[in-house]
């Protein structure tokens, strides 16, 4: 029910009591970002990074394949790898690095064995997680057991042996 009063500009309304999550816990499953974050961000970039990210709050990790990565943030197709580094990721890392405590997983595969380089297949984002309501922490997501650390990049283990990498 809806009762109006114009004099006092208040809207009154009453729901059945199985349904008051509609009204009262409505923005609690959805994805929710403070706005004053978002706008401090630079880069359209990292704007839409955020807005990705903020999906997977309460986990801390998203995975992402490079097609889904380029479609999402509309990346130019002809980037190359060493350019989506250069204009893609370092400004989502320079900005959204301190604010998520981001790191940025580059996912390689080797797709013939023998010499030859291994291409970019996509990335896993990690980020410290929002806590759930009720102060404990979600529980947290490991990264895949396949991502090392590499001094120059991130690559994959016994990539020969791995024909497809799964996100």
């Amino acid at each position: 029910g809806f009762v109006t009063s114009p004099t006092k500009r208040t809207l009154t309304v009453s729901v059945n009591s199985r349904f008051s999550f509609l009204l009262n816990d409505l923005t609690s499953q959805f994805t929710r970002f403070e706005l004053a974050e978002f706008t401090a961000l630079r880069s359209s970039y990292a704007k839409e990074c955020y807005r990705r990210l903020k999906q997977y709050r309460q986990t801390g990790v998203w995975k992402v394949s490079l097609e889904d990565f380029r479609r999402l943030l509309d990346v130019p197709k002809s980037y190359r790898p060493s350019e989506i580094n250069k204009y893609v990721l370092k400004p989502i890392e320079e900005e959204l690095g301190p604010l998520l405590n981001l790191k940025v997983h580059r996912k390689y595969l080797k797709k013939k064995p023998g010499r030859g380089r291994a291409s970019l297949v996509g990335f896993e984002f990690e980020f410290d997680p929002e806590k759930v309501p009720g102060g404990a922490p979600a529980p947290r997501v490991e990264l895949s057991g396949s991502v090392v650390t590499d001094e120059a990049r991130k690559s994959l283990r016994d990539v020969s042996k791995t024909p497809v990498v799964s996100f």
